[in-house]
């Protein structure tokens, strides 16, 4: 099994060299792509617990989803593997149901697992405390498919100008009896694609 030292004789650098590519830390371009060629000749992998106890980071990101059955979730999975493998991170997905307790309860996990941050897939109706706690913490959350009442970043759809553009299409169209199904009134995406909705028709004079 490569070492270290196999791969800064392989690149013609020092060992402190090729610690500071593995770490991340500056270096020349020309000295970067040595030392990868010469990892990827030798078969090297860096041991990513003692790398992570290096860097006081784990190199992880805890997903909780709601459910995995759910064909919603699976593309936007992939999608979040695909975005951290790029980043040399790995995801350790936990399938909470909508049950608030064990939200809570997980992310707090995620925390004392020394994960290094916490996406929180479609978050409704979470008690907002613990959040609010991570965030005071600097640990990093960020929600998607939801928003709540605390400092953390968010990725929503804009179900507004969704909801805008797909009745203008209709209207396009030669339409003008257009209904709306909108979903569960008490949803902020329902609410939003309402007034979508509404201000299309009431621009198109509808």
């Amino acid at each position: 099994m490569a070492t270290i030292s196999d791969v800064a004789l392989a690149a013609g650098v020092s060992k402190a060299t090729v610690s500071r590519v593995l770490n991340g830390l500056p270096v020349r371009r020309q000295t970067y792509d040595k030392v990868q060629r010469a990892m990827d000749r030798l078969g090297y992998h860096p041991n990513a617990q003692a790398r992570g106890l290096t860097l006081k980071r784990a190199n992880t990101v805890g997903v909780l989803v709601p459910e995995f059955d759910s064909p919603f979730y699976g593309p936007i999975l992939d999608g979040i593997h695909a975005a951290l493998a790029k980043c040399g991170y790995q995801m350790l997905v936990s399938c909470v149901g909508q049950n608030i307790t064990r939200k809570v309860t997980y992310v707090q996990l995620l925390r004392e697992r020394k994960i290094d941050g916490a996406l929180i897939l479609t978050p409704r109706e979470v008690d907002v405390e613990p959040i609010r706690a991570l965030a005071g913490d600097n640990f990093p959350v960020v929600l998607v498919d939801g928003m709540i009442d605390a400092p953390v970043s968010s990725v929503v759809i804009d179900n507004f100008d969704g909801s805008v553009q797909a009745t203008r299409h209709l209207i396009s169209l030669g339409h003008s009896r257009i209904a709306m199904l909108s979903g569960p009134a008490d949803l902020d995406e329902s609410r939003e694609r309402v007034r979508g909705y509404t201000h299309a028709m009431q621009e198109a004079g509808l």
